[in-house]
């Protein structure tokens, strides 16, 4: 089981849902109903913002790696990509 890192700063939404191992930068964003789930690696930047109902998942061998000050946008899928 992996341990999420979330950092101190970061802001997640109600109803966000966050899972596996995930790490979150400072000053970022998770906002409502967007889905990070993560079996392999999920490393978000920070001050990057993940907008409602937005999921960002991976692929069998293929983590995710979002940089710092992105912007996701509602509804977006990010699947197994940097």
């Amino acid at each position: 089981m992996h341990e999420k890192k979330i950092d101190s700063s970061a802001y997640l939404a109600p109803g966000a849902v966050i899972c596996g191992d995930v790490e979150i930068g400072e000053q970022s964003s998770v906002w409502f109903h967007a889905t990070i789930r993560a079996d392999y690696p999920i490393r978000i930047g920070a001050r990057t913002n993940i907008q409602d109902n937005a999921v960002v998942h991976v692929d069998d061998g293929f983590a995710v790696s979002i940089g710092e000050e992105v912007t996701v946008g509602h509804s977006c899928i990010i699947h197994g990509c940097t």
